[in-house]
């Protein structure tokens, strides 16, 4: 992927209006380069996506995509092809109002929505705001037979959002339905709309106001996705109680991201509710609202941003380039020179997508080399970072150097949302609990059913702690140096880890899953190294609901200073339905960690999760 890359000592830094036009010819240009004139769309070769298409060989001609580079277009003057662009997705629109899809496109124009599985209502949602800004910004170039079919497209957008009406713990699509039926409301001159959309621009707040933070916590795409929207609404819609409430919600979005902002590695450190990467430089839109809100300074001056393929981000920086970003100073301070320590945030009242009480509490500590967050109880689903990390080693350049620490629950080689996850942090040190649940979801919590009792065919069942990029980190296991590339482990055993300005202690305490003995391994990767739990040996198919003991115990610390990681030992206790694990944090702090011994439900999983620092739920010391 070719990149924008900071300039050279000296050079002249772009201004505001500068670097907007930059995100502008970015986004064209990727348009450009993968516009398929025949279709008036744009194309994209097929990627894996196991969330609601199975178009994942071919080529592939996405709507979103193709709205955003209309937008674009019209930014940069191309009226006639952005009408034609327009017209072709707008036809494709599912327009029936007895129908369940009503208001909203597929994926792709090769799979229609009945194809899908299933449809995904966002895409009103997602769709709508490219409309709405082709409507606020340029409908006066459009033809009117043009404009007509935008804002009717627009019109049964609007009234798909309203008619699912979605719980505001949905964050990002909480405030894109927000953007879209105020502007909505507006551009239709519907004042019924735009008092739906008012009313749910205040539910959105009381929702945040509630929780103490976001449901869909410290999530870096849909954090930009969330920040552009309710920005937006602050630009375009004049009403003083929506500017008030968006301000508020606005407040909220730079707090949550400063706190658990790491500048000495310009990353966003764990943990995450949803993410689609681990190396925030990849994440273009989320880079470009940064460096805006940083004022363009060191180091984003600008940051790296793709010049082609839209699958790579490139269409998506139009939007940014349309948002006004005006932050606080102690939100520019944050982004260049972010405090160090250890924050702690109660994240929700509820662990999604259960209804049961328990409150979700991140822990995040940042040090100059090294940074670890987790989250005190969560799952392995495709998109989730219960526990992730970052570390710097000398020399490292950011963005293309990036050092990763991350446990994952895995089957048969991805992700896994039956996997469960229990932690209690303090600053480096986390002890942790991974489980099973059932029933539960495979790649997806919701969207991959696994149905109780349901047998499920596996190859290898695994929970992994992944190093990333640490080829140069030299590993030992009980003090002898690891060279070969694949070792076994016995449990307890200690793995360190050393670099200048960085040392890593990790110990997997205990393992169970049913009749099956675990085994540990120590693995060189391409790029790093794995600890790996195998809970399972040959292939076999598991029925979760069956298996009285799953658990795995262990334990994780990190230092920036030599030889300074925790490599005590840990205690793993039972007692009835529970595990738990005890340990000894550097501070002196008696950390404890508790969870299911067996395979039970995921609101189970909740009820017998506990973790507390020297005997103080960790729900009540967040603050």
């Amino acid at each position: 992927m070719n990149t924008v890359v900071a300039p050279t000592a000296g050079k002249r830094h772009p201004s505001g209006e500068e670097f907007d036009q930059l995100l502008i010819s970015l986004a064209r240009q990727a348009g450009d380069h993968t516009f398929d004139a025949e279709a008036t769309l744009i194309v994209e070769p097929g990627a894996y996506n196991p969330i609601h298409t199975r178009m994942w060989t071919g080529e592939r001609h996405p709507y979103r995509e193709s709205l955003e580079y209309a937008l674009a277009l019209l930014e940069t003057g191309q009226v006639g092809l952005a009408e034609e662009v327009l017209l072709r997705v707008v036809a494709d629109q599912d327009v029936d109002e007895t129908s369940p899809t009503y208001g909203i496109w597929s994926y792709f124009a090769e799979e229609p929505l009945e194809q899908m599985v299933p449809p995904d209502w966002n895409w009103a949602d997602f769709l709508g705001i490219s409309l709405a800004l082709v409507l606020l910004r340029h409908e006066d170039v459009l033809r009117p037979a043009v404009a007509a079919a935008v804002r009717e497209a627009l019109r049964h957008a609007s009234e798909s959002i309203r008619r699912r009406n979605v719980s505001m713990a949905y964050t990002n699509i909480a405030a894109k339905g927000s953007f879209v039926t105020l502007t909505a409301g507006i551009l239709l001159q519907d004042d019924e709309l735009f008092s739906y959309a008012r009313e749910r621009v205040r539910r959105l707040r009381d929702q945040i106001r509630t929780d103490g933070s976001f449901a869909e916590y410290n999530s870096p795409g849909y954090w930009a996705i969330t920040t552009e929207a309710i920005t937006l609404i602050t630009q375009y819609v004049d009403d003083p109680q929506v500017h008030a409430d968006a301000r508020e919600i606005l407040t909220e979005l730079w707090s949550h991201l400063i706190q658990r902002w790491w500048s000495p590695g310009a990353q966003l450190s764990g943990p995450m509710a949803r993410a689609y990467r681990d190396n925030q430089g990849e994440n273009a839109p989320v880079m470009a609202l940064l460096a805006k809100a940083a004022g363009l300074a060191t180091p984003f001056d600008p940051p790296p941003l793709p010049t082609c393929a839209p699958y790579a981000g490139g269409l998506g920086l139009v939007v940014p380039a349309i948002v006004q970003v005006e932050v606080p100073l102690w939100v520019t301070q944050g982004l260049l020179n972010g405090s160090l320590g250890t924050v702690r945030e109660r994240f929700s009242v509820t662990a999604w997508p259960s209804e049961v009480p328990a409150a979700v509490v991140g822990t995040t500590w940042r040090g100059q080399t090294a940074t670890l967050g987790s989250a005190n109880c969560g799952d392995f689903w495709l998109q989730r970072r219960p526990l992730l990390g970052y570390w710097r080693e000398p020399g490292d350049r950011l963005w293309q150097d990036v050092h990763v620490l991350r446990l994952r629950g895995l089957k048969n080689g991805r992700d896994f949302a039956s996997a469960q996850f229990h932690s209690v942090q303090d600053e480096g040190d986390v002890a942790w609990i991974a489980g099973w649940c059932s029933p539960g979801g495979d790649e997806h919590i919701i969207l991959n059913p696994i149905e109780d009792g349901q047998a499920i065919p596996v190859d290898s069942l695994q929970v992994r702690l992944d190093l990333v990029g640490a080829q140069r980190l030299a590993i030992y296991v009980n003090g002898a140096e690891v060279t070969a590339d694949e070792v076994p482990l016995g449990f307890g055993d200690l793995i360190t880890a050393e670099v200048n300005g960085f040392s890593l202690a990790v110990r997997i305490k205990a393992a169970a899953f049913g009749d099956h003995t675990p085994r540990l391994r120590l693995v060189r990767t391409e790029d790093g190294w794995h600890v790996v739990c195998d809970m399972i040996g040959d292939q076999t198919h598991v029925v979760l609901r069956d298996v009285h003991r799953a658990y795995v115990c262990g334990t994780v610390s990190v230092s920036g200073t030599a030889r300074n990681a925790n490599g005590v030992m840990s205690t793993v206790s039972f007692d009835g339905e529970s595990v738990s694990l005890t340990w000894p944090s550097r501070t002196g702090k008696r950390l404890l960690v508790a969870a299911p011994l067996g395979v039970v439900t995921h609101e189970r999983h909740l009820q017998l999760h506990r973790s507390d620092i020297d005997g103080r739920s960790l729900a009540d010391v967040h603050a």
